[in-house]
């Protein structure tokens, strides 16, 4: 959305995303959700941002399993959940996403570390 040859319309741009996203076209569905979660052209929605990123990453659009992975694992508008979280992350890993790939190593790292402190703590058992 950067106006490349003609002039900058957000409002257009997020009026053609959303004809193309509701048309099932993933990469709208994933610009679209992009636009939602900055509030970019759009009110910030998360929940909006979460749906259309789903819809886009259920047709194999790595980028919003990416998005949809950091946003659970960080719990940006929705719950925090690390399983959600890593389910998300290991279907873009498992297409070769490369950030995808650097997340859910992260994601486990901080699972392991928080294990660790639970446990530290007297909380879990071995």
């Amino acid at each position: 959305m950067n106006g490349d040859g003609v002039k900058l319309d957000k409002k257009k741009a997020i009026k053609y995303w959303r004809a193309a996203a509701d048309r099932g076209l993933a990469k709208a569905q994933f610009n679209l959700g992009c636009c939602l979660r900055a509030g970019n052209g759009v009110p910030q929605d998360d929940a909006e941002a979460v749906r259309y990123f789903t819809l886009a990453a259920d047709q194999g659009f790595t980028d919003a399993a990416f998005n949809l992975g950091c946003i659970y694992a960080d719990g940006l508008g929705v719950a925090c959940d690390a399983a959600v979280a890593a389910r998300w992350l290991e279907r873009g890993a498992a297409k070769g996403h490369a950030r995808a790939k650097e997340a859910l190593a992260a994601l486990r790292r901080r699972q392991c570390l928080d294990a660790l402190r639970r446990r530290q703590q007297g909380k879990l058992t071995a």
